[in-house]
């Protein structure tokens, strides 16, 4: 019955149009916010921890800003899913960087493109799949029965999945040496034993050691991406980021650090965009986990 729902609310999101469909995900964040549910709690202390310097009133707008745009990005995915994809690149309008792309997809090598979580970032597969499908890093919805509807509304952006585990590690350098295109989220915070804690906005974040490896070994640029939700559904710019050079150094400390600057390059260009509703910084460097939620006695 949940998947069923589900499948229905996908179909009818799909169907509206994208000005619309917007209008219902900014309806939902402003639910978040008002009812003061987690998401808002979340996104409260890790721009508090980001922006210490930010009056109150800047914070919570942002934080509602953002709560408001999370939820953009969720109905639009239905959208984005279900569309035809040269409907999808018609409201591709402008693209910011396509030098930067053009000189990481180097014919000899392959590209790993990391697309932090913030605007649609869905559709970053898209116009890099023109020619051969892009593979992507995901780890099992909670919800596994939607597992299989998830990986199929995604091959609607010429996209493959490869899971987190060794044989999807394999699956992505196999990928790599081919000369091919594989996508990874920078943000996503990994186990203990995959990270390291790095500085992101002065704040230590469990970090990903992944990227510079699959980039080492599997002889690839490194390409950052975004694509900025543009107001009253015109579409989107896609931005394309050279990374911090250090992203490639054998130093695991320096090359988080690295990549977490180049996220931060990202999220400057549209803060209100990014999900700061993540618990980017639930594990402690000192061990243990960060009290997001204060316990009523």
């Amino acid at each position: 019955m949940k998947l069923r729902l589900t499948q229905l609310l996908i179909k009818i999101l799909a169907l509206v149009p994208l000005r619309l469909n917007h209008a219902v995900g900014a309806t939902i964040g402003n639910i978040a916010w008002y009812l003061h549910t987690r998401e808002r709690t979340i996104a409260m202390v890790n721009i508090n921890l980001c922006f210490a310097t930010k009056t109150e009133a800047e914070k919570k707008q942002l934080a509602h800003n953002s709560l408001k745009e999370t939820g953009k990005a969720l109905t639009e995915a239905a959208w984005i899913w279900t569309r035809p994809p040269a409907q999808l690149e018609a409201l591709i309008v402008d693209t910011i960087g396509s030098d930067v792309l053009q000189r990481a997809s180097q014919a000899d090598k392959g590209l790993l493109v990391a697309t932090p979580h913030m605007g649609t970032w869905e559709l970053c597969n898209l116009p890099l799949s023109r020619k051969d499908a892009i593979t992507y890093l995901y780890k099992t919805p909670r919800f596994s029965k939607l597992e299989q509807q998830l990986i199929s509304w995604r091959a609607n952006l010429n996209a493959l999945p490869a899971n987190v585990d060794p044989r999807g590690i394999r699956q992505l350098l196999k990928k790599l040496k081919s000369g091919g295109t594989v996508g990874l989220l920078p943000d996503q915070e990994p186990d203990l034993e995959a990270g390291v804690f790095a500085p992101f906005f002065n704040v230590p974040a469990n970090t990903m050691t992944l990227m510079p490896k699959l980039a080492e070994r599997g002889k690839a640029n490194i390409v950052f991406c975004f694509a900025k939700r543009l107001p009253k559904g015109k579409g989107w710019h896609m931005h394309y980021l050279e990374p911090e050079p250090e992203i490639y150094s054998d130093d695991k400390l320096l090359s988080a650090t690295a990549l977490n600057r180049t996220v931060e390059r990202c999220i400057n260009h549209c803060p209100e965009q990014y999900v700061w509703n993540y618990k980017r910084f639930q594990l402690l460097p000192e061990g243990g986990n960060r009290a997001y939620f204060v316990k009523k006695r």
